[in-house]
This record gives C-alpha cells, structure tokens and sequence, in this order.
C-alpha cells in the first residue's frame, strides 16, 4: 500500500515561480502533482508533474494568480490525491523607464527614472563601458539619486531595477 504524502508546502514563491515540497509517509520513490486553479478536479485537470524527489520547482506560472497542488505517490495499486494546498504567487514588480543620466560634475552624475506602482527601493547598478566590474547601490528614496566618485573621463553605463516588497 502506498500511503499519502501529508504537509504540502509552498517555499521561494515569486511572481511567476513556487517550489512545492511535501512530507512522504512510506517508501515511494515517485510521485505525481496536479497543479490549477482552486476547486478543480485532479482526475481530469491541472498541469500534471512527475517526480522522483518530495520537491518540485514550478515554472512560468501566472503573477498575481491563486493556485491549487494535490500530490500522490505512483503506486501499481493506485493512490489517494493529498488534501489540496492552496498558495498565490506574488504581484510582479514593474521595471522602471525613462532612465537619464546628466553629468553634474567629473565625478558626478545625477541619474533620474520614471516612478513605476508598488516600487519604494530601486538597486542602481553602473560599470565604466569597457569593464565588467559593476558597482550597485540600493537606493531608498525617490529619483533622481546622486552618483559619485566616478572617474574622470571615463564613460559609464547605468540601469535600474525596481524592487517590491520582499523582492530583496
């Protein structure tokens, strides 16, 4: 007999992206997870999974988006579905745009972007052109955002990346 895995847990949930993890109760060495929307039917909906380990990452899933996981064990006399764990991916957080960058000074510049919803925390990243070695700051207040110490005659590329709730 094949018993049924209990404590269905979501972990790294992201806005598009779950890791789905479960306690086995026998000696399966197998399993298979349904994932859909809340309510549906395992037997005959869901994306279906196979798996060799009690962990299964999901990918490409929808932001913002409610979703259901049943597991069981893959048995030759069949088995039960789990009690279904309900979890919801988060909102994704909007890229900032309309990033500039004015020189101030030699070793200054004054970088600015177009405030996006939900952003509070922006990490401001800038290299010299031909270098890989990127400099980052996390940056806590509204644009523009001073940069300073750069190198005299020296031309940098900057971005911007905005940061939401537990996002960093």
């Amino acid at each position: 007999d094949c018993e049924t895995p209990t404590q269905l847990m979501a972990s790294s949930v992201t806005h598009d992206a779950a890791q789905i993890s479960w306690v086995p109760l026998g000696i399966e060495a197998a399993w298979e997870l349904r994932v859909g929307a809340p309510g549906f039917d395992p037997e005959t909906e869901g994306d279906l999974y196979q798996t060799e380990s009690p962990v299964q990452e999901l990918i490409n899933l929808l932001p913002d988006t409610e979703y259901e996981v049943v597991v069981r064990p893959v048995c030759t006399n069949g088995a039960e579905w789990s009690k279904p764990y309900v979890f919801s991916t988060k909102v994704a957080c909007p890229a900032p745009y309309d990033l500039s960058v004015v020189p101030v000074s030699p070793q200054s510049v004054l970088v600015d972007w177009a405030l996006t919803e939900r952003a509070e925390t922006w990490r401001l990243s800038y290299r010299p052109v031909n270098s890989y070695d990127r400099q980052e700051l996390l940056v806590e207040q509204a644009p523009p955002f001073l940069v300073e110490g750069l190198t005299p005659g020296v031309q940098y590329t900057f971005s911007v990346a905005s940061l939401c709730g537990e996002d960093y």
